[in-house]
């Protein structure tokens, strides 16, 4: 599982980088099995965190 997350998260960054021009992000932002992955937030925060980040 782990292994599939370090894909998808890689292909995560990718998008949000896309679509950013302040901040860069790496896979480990978005990976959830790496030592130093954000804690969970709910789907409201989620979206409110994401939507903040995108600007």
């Amino acid at each position: 599982m782990a292994a599939a997350w370090e894909t998808t998260s890689l292909l995560c960054a990718l998008v949000a980088n896309c679509h950013s021009a302040k901040k860069r992000y790496k896979p480990r932002d978005f990976n959830p099995y790496e030592k130093t992955a954000k804690p969970t937030l709910s789907g409201e925060e989620a979206t409110k965190w994401l939507k903040e980040k995108l600007k």
